[in-house]
């Protein structure tokens, strides 16, 4: 506690903190979109949060007429009553207004979160590969999880803080009224809870930072984890990940220690000062009182008044401190927003697709802007073509393929579709002509048709099943436990190499493309699957352009040429006989 306590305090009064961090302005108009969306809701909640604010302004006044002028005065029992009643009605009213308030700012909360995270989700989606292959996903689900931070913002506390000003400017009228002598007593306290604020507000910027930060770490290494159980079982490794991710939550937890302090000072302090200063209203009045300048009845209404006055106080003051995770999380969620998404500079063009003939005309790319993957490659695959791409781990072979995609943009040269350079065409028309089946099949935790279904999910069951004869493997679907309905677990794990190629050319077929790209489809797979892929291009794919990526493969016999790279260059170009062709 000790070291926790230093270091809190040494983020507080540090000269060389960086000042606290703040959205700008322009930052926050990005949100006003989703509050337009929730106006009616946001304006009738705002309305009856006014009403349940300032409905019990009354009641410590009425509580001081109830002592001095009933009580201790002409003891009138119907007035008594009446002011009993009264009292009883403001405070119910105030809770039914309290629960519908709470009710709708609870509905605009859940919808707006849920619409922003749908957002950020589906920008994120958009983001170029390059940027996936940076980002672990684990560690984009913590920054994922940094959104609901930002349910403050639309949540009563905004609103709050509006009433709140003007409900501590109409306490401090009544507070004159009833006693100024007292009122400027109780002011006293007003600067020392400002000077703590400021403390208090230096320290919790950078700390929420670096909790939100180390949270979307521990999230990415679990996920990692679990992704890759296989290995760590096979390699028993369990122990050193559990101490890995131990060494982090370490760091999680110390910055939470350290964010709850800062919390915790401002808080304790404040009421502290609070108590202090209404333990000198209490001596001071005292004197009042027994010098018969004053009453117990206004005693207690300007108690009651103060502590209302206090509460606004502290809730305008700690509302600085509070806040600052909630920007800190939108300024970190804004810049999924300025990152250039994969659509941004490319042309908007319609693909018009003719027969499938492909050009790459000196194509180079780098992922380091140094080594080249593929340098000045040149060649043409005719319409209808089989074409087999072929060389060592590291030729370019994959990097062709997502060139061709779209998921890297050529550095150099160009690479045209029946004369259509794909750069200027939309991603969506491009890659609905294209279907893709690599080594590493991705298959989502469901059942076997939901997951052939994914490339065209408005087929019918009788689509399906023809597909399927048509491919002649209506064995693949006998052999599963529950036919089409059979679970294959998350990542398809329930099903073999081969019944997961399969299921993939069944979901490729499905989304009839134009070009069929195989990147390494046949590399896990036995012999009797590969050859009944053999028979599907040849079937199935005879009118289609087809790209096989293959180390050694039974697929590029049936290639009417190949491409040989290493290093990133083409090594030689050749037909099926292996004789040598331009």
């Amino acid at each position: 506690m000790k070291e926790d306590l230093k270091e809190a305090l040494r983020l507080m009064f540090s000269q060389s903190e960086s000042e606290p961090q703040k959205v700008h302005l322009t930052e926050l108009k990005r949100l006003l979109p989703y509050a337009r969306q929730q106006w009616k809701n946001i304006l009738v909640a705002s309305i009856l949060l006014i009403i349940s604010s300032l409905i019990s302004l009354p009641i410590p006044y009425l509580t001081m007429v109830v002592i001095d002028d009933v009580l201790l005065g002409d003891q009138d029992v119907t007035l008594f009553v009446l002011l009993i009643l009264i009292m009883a009605g403001l405070h119910i009213g105030e809770t039914i207004f309290s629960f519908l308030t709470d009710y709708l700012f609870t509905v605009i909360n859940q919808r707006v979160m849920a619409r922003i995270q749908k957002d950020v989700f589906s920008r994120i989606l958009r983001l170029p590969f390059s940027f996936f292959n940076k980002s672990q996903s684990g560690y984009l689900l913590g920054r994922m999880g940094e959104v609901s931070e930002l349910k403050v913002i639309f949540s009563d506390s905004l609103v709050m803080e509006l009433i709140n000003v003007l409900q501590f400017v109409v306490i401090l009228v009544i507070l004159f009224h009833l006693n100024w002598q007292l009122t400027l007593v109780s002011l006293l306290t007003l600067p020392i809870v400002f000077v703590v604020l400021k403390y208090s507000y230096r320290g919790l910027s950078p700390t929420s930072g670096e909790l939100m930060e180390t949270a979307a770490e521990v999230s990415s290494h679990m996920e990692e984890s679990f992704s890759g159980i296989e290995v760590i079982k096979s390699f028993g490794t369990e122990a050193r990940a559990s101490d890995e991710l131990t060494e982090k939550l370490d760091t999680f937890v110390h910055k939470g220690i350290i964010q709850s302090m800062l919390f915790t000072i401002f808080g304790e302090s404040s009421n502290l000062i609070i108590t202090l200063g209404l333990l000198f209203i209490l001596l001071v009045s005292g004197f009042q009182i027994m010098a018969g300048v004053f009453t117990i009845g206004g005693y207690l209404a300007f108690v009651g008044y103060v502590g209302m006055m206090y509460a606004t106080l502290v809730s305008i003051a700690s509302f600085g401190v509070t806040i600052q995770p909630t920007l800190v999380a939108l300024s970190r969620i804004l810049e999924f927003f300025e990152l250039t998404t994969e659509h941004e500079g490319r042309g908007n063009e319609t693909l018009n697709y003719i027969g499938g003939e492909i050009q790459f005309n000196g194509v180079s790319f780098s992922y380091d802007g140094n080594k080249k993957a593929v340098d000045n490659v040149t060649f043409t695959i005719r319409p209808r073509e089989k074409v087999a791409i072929v060389g060592p781990n590291g030729a370019g072979k994959s990097t062709l393929i997502q060139l061709l995609l779209g998921l890297q943009l050529p550095q150099e040269g160009s690479i045209l579709i029946d004369g259509q350079d794909i750069t200027r065409v939309k991603l969506s028309s491009l890659r609905e002509k294209i279907g893709i089946i690599s080594q590493n099949i991705f298959l989502f935790n469901d059942t076997v048709k939901n997951n052939i279904v994914y490339s065209n999910p408005n087929i019918s069951d009788q689509g399906i099943e023809k597909v399927i004869r048509e491919l002649e493997i209506t064995d693949f679907v006998e052999n599963l436990p529950q036919g089409l309905n059979t679970i294959i677990g998350e990542r398809g794990v329930r099903l073999s190499g081969g019944q997961k190629q399969l299921l993939a050319f069944i979901r490729t077929t499905l989304k009839k493309p134009s070009i069929l790209l195989l990147d390494e489809a046949t590399s896990a797979i036995d012999q009797t699957t590969e050859e009944k892929i053999e028979k599907i291009i040849k079937g199935q794919y005879q009118e289609n352009t087809v790209i096989i990526i293959a180390h050694k493969s039974r697929l590029i016999k049936i290639a009417d040429k190949r491409v040989i790279l290493d290093k990133g260059e083409i090594v030689r170009i050749e037909d099926r006989n292996g004789v040598y062709s331009s």
